[in-house]
This record gives structure tokens, C-alpha cells and sequence, in this order.
């Protein structure tokens, strides 16, 4: 409940101010957008009657790059304290120490298992479903991962989903459509209904924020984090509908 992926929405007013992704896990906050980064760490506090839970967050919020709208003023760099809760599936919290009252809500679109990234590759074996080049791109983007490159990781597994698109569209007689857009290919997909409509939203994620992921831009890598977890969710889900163990 309490950790994942969320879409956070930024408001003052019923205005919104800026949205992002991030990834709330084991206390941590990652994050960001293509002009912020998000980081902090949050406490949870109390288990409510209505299965919600209470929690605390100090996020700190850096401008890094791209076009300053004065999200939260001039400020390129500054601290926040939220209140809030956690849902089933969102969260809600208030900044309550700064004079511009301002509200966040977040959206949860994937999970965080503990050392899921074991769980779905820690066995070679476990990439017997790839060939050989592709276990390659794996195997480093699994490196760039425990290494802090997340953006580079995420790059590596889109990379790999990519072609495990383009191989069912061979399979479906599709092979006209294999120089399509990424999002134009996985839509064939779903319509076809080789893939699900929550994995679609998750790779549409990835297409959505692929700023984050560009050398040009420069991102922190932690901006990449929620894009990273999400690309090897991705690739877990489709190995499972090709049915590997």
C-alpha cells in the first residue's frame, strides 16, 4: 500500500503547479520530472480505521535543467514537510510550513517489491527467453542499475522490449508495422490483445517521460529511477505472457 510508483500532482489553489513521477520505497522518495528532482525520505505514522496509514515527508525539490516556470517561486532548490496518506492506491498530503499552502496528490501506477530486481533477474538461467544479445543488454542493464545508472538501465530494457515487440509483430503477420513509433506498436498489441491494457499504460509511461532518459537532457539519474523500475516491471510482465518459467 504504502510503497510504489506515483504520478505526483503538485496544487496551490486548485492550481496545478507541476506533476512528476516518483518512487516511494523502504523510506526513500526518487524522482522527478524534466525540470525537477525529487528527494527526501518519508515516516509512516499511524495505521488509520480505514486501512489508510498516516505518514510524514521532508522532499527536497532541485531545478536542474529545462524551463523554470517558478514552480514554487524562483527558488531553484528548496525543502518541503508534508502530512498525508497513503491509500490503496494514492496518496494525499499538505505542505504545512511555507506560506504558499500547497498540495499534493499522488497516483499509484506500479509497484516496488523488496529486491524485486533479484527476484525477476537474479538467476541467468532466468534469461534463457531472450537470445543472446539481448541476455546481454540485460545483464548490463542490471549492472547500470546496481550501479546508480538509471536512466542508462532504462534505455537497455526499452531497448530489449522493443524487440520482443517487434518479434510478436513478425509473429502476428504484422511486419509492416515493425517500423512504426513505439507507442504506435504497442497499441497493435493491445488491439490484438497480445498485450494487456495495464501494460500498455506502463509502457506508455516510459514513452511519455523518454525526456528523462535522453543524454541530451542530463537528468539526474534519480529523475530516471520511477522510469527504471517501471521498464523492468515491463519486461518481467511480457516474459511472463510468453510463458517462461
Amino acid at each position: 500500500m504504502t510503497e510504489g510508483v506515483f504520478k505526483l500532482f503538485f496544487e496551490s489553489d486548485h492550481e496545478q503547479l507541476g506533476s512528476g513521477l516518483a518512487v516511494f520505497k523502504n523510506g526513500e522518495i526518487k524522482g522527478g520530472n524534466t525540470e525537477f528532482l525529487y528527494s527526501g525520505n518519508y515516516q509512516l505514522a499511524s495505521q488509520n480505521p480505514d486501512l489508510s496509514t498516516s505518514f510524514n515527508a521532508d522532499v527536497t525539490i532541485q531545478y536542474y535543467k529545462g524551463i523554470n516556470l517558478a514552480l514554487f517561486g524562483k527558488l531553484t532548490r528548496f525543502s518541503a514537510k508534508f502530512s498525508g496518506i497513503f491509500t490503496s492506491n494514492t496518496l494525499v498530503a499538505n505542505n504545512k510550513n511555507r506560506a504558499e499552502f500547497i498540495n499534493l496528490k499522488g497516483i499509484k501506477i506500479d509497484d516496488v517489491q523488496d529486491s524485486f530486481l533479484d527476484k525477476l533477474w537474479g538467476d541467468s538461467d532466468s534469461l534463457d527467453f531472450v537470445n543472446g544479445e539481448d541476455a546481454i543488454l540485460i545483464k548490463t542493464a542490471i549492472s547500470l542499475y546496481k550501479n546508480g545508472c538509471y536512466a542508462g538501465a532504462a534505455n537497455k530494457i526499452i531497448s530489449v522490449i522493443d524487440i520482443v515487440i517487434c518479434q510478436w509483430l513478425l509473429t502476428a503477420k504484422e511486419e509492416s508495422k515493425i517500423h512504426f513509433t513505439f507507442s504506435e506498436k504497442i497499441n497493435v498489441l493491445v488491439e490484438k490483445n497480445i498485450i494487456s491494457k495495464k501494460i500498455l499504460s506502463l509502457l506508455t509511461e516510459l514513452v511519455t517521460h523518454e525526456k528523462i532518459l535522453s543524454k541530451q537532457m542530463n537528468s539526474p539519474n534519480d529523475c530516471a529511477f520511477p522510469l527504471c523500475v517501471i521498464a523492468f516491471n515491463s519486461l518481467n510482465q511480457l516474459r511472463a505472457i510468453e510463458g517462461v518459467e
